[in-house]
């Protein structure tokens, strides 16, 4: 049986120093099962952090209850394609079961005010 996967689209609109802040903070290396790392235009780690315990060694099941207890979906942001230009960013992505609920709540709060965030999925 194949894992169902969501595909969500992020839009990003306002001040191209806003948007660079939001860049920044998204890009980052994400943590994977046993403390393996990969590098990631969208790290949802850098908005939600996952408890250490669960990076540092825990079963595949184990590692996607916290996902979905922690970002509100079970994988990180995978297959990331990022648009830019001066006032728009456009992050379309995949996750694992649902989308990243708990981590655009993070994003809209810590972004909300000054960015137009828009959150889609097919």
């Amino acid at each position: 049986m194949t894992p169902q996967r969501v595909f969500n689209i992020l839009t990003l609109t306002g001040n191209s120093n806003e948007l660079e802040k939001f860049r920044l903070h998204a890009e980052g290396i994400d943590p994977c099962v046993l403390g393996r790392f990969y590098l990631n235009d969208f790290c949802f780690n850098n908005f939600i952090a996952l408890p250490n315990a669960v990076i540092q060694g825990t079963s595949m099941i184990e590692m996607e209850t916290s996902r979905i207890n922690v970002w509100g979906c079970a994988s990180d942001a995978l297959g990331v394609s990022l648009e830019e230009s001066p006032d728009k960013l456009i992050y379309m992505f995949t996750t694992g079961k649902c989308p990243p609920k708990k981590v655009l709540d993070k994003i809209n709060l810590l972004y909300g005010s000054g960015l137009n965030i828009v959150h889609k999925t097919r």
